[in-house]
């Protein structure tokens, strides 16, 4: 634990994330079914094999609660819905996308028999991940435009702008994941003025979202320039010590930016090169 709280057995996490849903459904508060995702010592997920135990250990636990709603309201998800979404959310960190896409697409069945429109949507915000992480940057595109669509069209949008700021992000990923860099750079700076209107300018969606899509944008954009391409060596360091700082060098998205930054160095070094020996056979 990034805390310095140290280790804690997979079957202890179990035990206090049982007890923290049997509080929220009893009395209404406690952190409920986030305790199976998120260390409340240190504030973060989980991650890796930790993250895969407890979404198979929650699944196993409310797989039979079918008749039984998440919360006190007596409405809205069934707890073993709800156990669905968190063991397919940890298939998805763990990268195994085809056996999350089937736990999703059997959540999304559920939701139409049952006329649930909005339990239906929070699922097809995470379905472009899963297509992404699948290698099917098309489907993904398709699915992050019908979700911008959505929003903007939403009559309480301005109740909404959290939302609106991550579907801002993801769509701007998909747009680099297909090359469409020219539209892409639209929607960047459509979210950078966003995040400074809404957020402030210095924020952590504005660090996370917005600057990480730029560093990708600038290094898969093969028209990005040598000052582009500084620009973004410079914005990959800044988030690395972020990173570092908040969750340490060995969490999986530290070391994941930490070699895009590698990556990014080294045609940063390239294009120097190349523009010196082309300065160099000028003056020959």
């Amino acid at each position: 634990c990034h805390s310095g709280a140290g280790l804690a057995h997979v079957a202890c996490l179990v035990r206090q994330a049982e007890m923290s849903v049997k509080e929220f459904q009893e009395w209404g508060t406690g952190h409920g079914i986030t305790k199976w995702e998120r260390c409340f010592d240190c504030g973060h997920e989980f991650h890796g094999a930790v993250r895969l135990a407890l979404g198979w250990a929650c699944w196993k636990m409310y797989a039979s609660e079918h008749e039984t709603f998440y919360g006190r309201s007596g409405r809205g998800m069934r707890l073993t819905e709800v156990a669905m979404m968190v063991l397919s959310d940890a298939l998805r960190n763990c990268q195994q996308f085809d056996d999350a896409l089937r736990v999703h697409e059997a959540i999304l069945t559920g939701y139409r028999a049952r006329g649930r429109v909005a339990g239906e949507w929070a699922i097809q915000l995470k379905l472009p991940k899963i297509y992404s992480g699948l290698g099917n940057h098309a489907k993904a595109l398709e699915l992050r435009r019908e979700n911008w669509e959505r929003i903007q069209n939403c009559p309480h949008i301005d109740r909404m702008v959290p939302l609106m700021i991550r579907a801002a992000g993801e769509l701007s990923t998909s747009l680099i994941d297909n090359h469409l860099f020219e539209e892409a750079k639209t929607r960047l700076r459509e979210l950078d003025t966003l995040c400074r209107r809404e957020l402030g300018p210095d924020t952590e969606s504005l660090a996370y979202d917005y600057r990480w899509q730029l560093i990708r944008l600038y290094l898969l954009d093969p028209s990005s320039t040598p000052d582009e391409v500084r620009k973004a060596v410079a914005l990959g360091e800044e988030m690395i010590q972020r990173l570092r700082k908040k969750y340490g060098s060995a969490h999986p998205g530290t070391k994941k930016r930490q070699e895009v930054l590698d990556i990014v160095r080294k045609r940063q070094s390239y294009l120097e090169e190349r523009r010196e020996g082309a300065g160099n056979h000028v003056q020959a």
